[in-house]
């Protein structure tokens, strides 16, 4: 059975090289490296990334509300001066 994978080259940052399509994780990166013409150390650098559900219900969730204060030490809290008024 087919499934898809993400490609990701390890750098600084990682770089999304695209999409493959391969039975598990060792076809999946045999077939990153000829479809995105990578060499011996790019090969070493790159990570395979399943999609599925969980990855499909992670992209649906909300971003977290922001916080409004901060718990300080000794119990006080912090707020901004906007949100005091000064």
């Amino acid at each position: 059975m087919k499934r898809r994978w993400r490609v990701v080259l390890l750098r600084s940052k990682g770089e999304i090289l695209g999409e493959v399509e391969a039975s598990d994780v060792a076809a999946a990166k045999a077939a990153a490296a000829v479809q995105f013409g990578l060499d011996e150390i790019q090969r070493t650098r790159i990570i395979v990334q399943e999609y599925g559900r969980a990855t499909a219900l992670s992209l649906q969730r909300t971003a977290p509300k922001p916080t409004r204060a901060l718990r300080g030490g000794r119990g006080r809290w912090i707020v901004s001066r906007s949100e005091r008024g000064d």
